[in-house]
């Protein structure tokens, strides 16, 4: 009963912590480490993506737009290496 309750409540909280947490370390990781050539929508511009465009879309001046999901990817997976090389770090002092 407690764990299924716990299921309920706990998952979508998480589910929406690392979304956010996602989304803020994408829109701000992804223009650093691309020089500013891709930009996480929505954009200075307010230009949005939709999901047919494969995720990204082209800007008139060359600037790429990156879909807040796909950000959100890449926000999480710069977490995770930045976790791995912490980990690795520890492991060999």
């Amino acid at each position: 009963m407690l764990s299924g309750l716990l299921e309920v409540v706990l998952q979508p909280v998480l589910e929406l912590v690392l979304r956010v947490a996602g989304y803020i370390t994408g829109y701000v990781a992804v223009p650093v480490f691309t020089l500013g050539r891709v930009l996480v929508e929505p954009d200075s511009k307010k230009q949005v993506v939709f999901p047919s465009g494969g995720g990204i879309k082209r800007r008139d001046d060359g600037v790429y737009i990156m879909d807040a999901e796909l950000g959100a990817l890449f926000g999480l997976v710069f977490w995770l290496l930045v976790g791995v090389s912490i980990f690795f770090y520890c492991a060999r002092t």
